[in-house]
């Protein structure tokens, strides 16, 4: 028995240094430069269009260089940086990874400044589920964030927003297109 053990430890051992290598050793250029390039040709049969100037891999990730993302809405970034979770993606069963933004701004009628910021990412084929959303700019949330994607529209969402002065006054027309609700001196994006 005891040496039916040290031989299961040993293959655990070995596959777990076989693993953490295979992770550190990974191109993850060319991993981005694969996966934003076929993100682009999917979202232009939807209707949307992706741009970017370049991407260069980091440790464990890697970093996409003035990504711009124009459909009903657009957005654009100066870079994002997608740190992929492996053991939380199998937990979850879900693609998941962390997300760092630098210099975001959304286009939605008016351009928003949203800064720097990031997030937690769940990509399932039905949903995308934010989680720790988090930005610094003049337009700023703060929360959690459920997109369907059947419907296109925002599922479930409770975070706080913090805005202008002069966007407060014409927040009726974002909640025309988003759950955004008042309380008290506050705004909330909640469904």
């Amino acid at each position: 028995m005891k040496r039916i053990s040290v031989k299961i430890a040993k293959i655990l051992l070995f596959t777990v240094c076989f693993a953490a290598a295979f992770w550190y050793f990974l191109d993850w250029q060319s991993i981005g430069t694969f996966l934003l390039t076929n993100a682009s040709s999917y979202a232009s049969r939807n209707g949307t269009r992706i741009t970017f100037s370049g991407v260069s891999g980091t440790d464990s990730g890697f970093t996409v260089h003035n990504l711009s993302v124009n459909g009903r809405v657009s957005f654009t970034f100066s870079s994002l940086t997608i740190t992929p979770r492996i053991i939380a993606s199998i937990a979850n069963l879900s693609l998941v990874a962390d997300l760092a933004f630098n210099d975001a701004n959304v286009r939605f009628g008016q351009t928003l400044n949203f800064g720097n910021g990031g997030m937690t990412g769940f990509a399932r084929p039905s949903s995308v589920h934010v989680e720790n959303l988090r930005t610094n700019g003049d337009f700023s949330v703060s929360g959690t964030i459920t997109y369907d994607v059947s419907t296109g529209r925002i599922a479930r969402a409770s975070a706080r927003l913090n805005m202008p002065p002069q966007w407060q006054e014409n927040i009726s027309l974002l909640q025309g297109y988003l759950p955004i609700v008042r309380e008290g001196d506050n705004w909330y994006l909640r469904r």
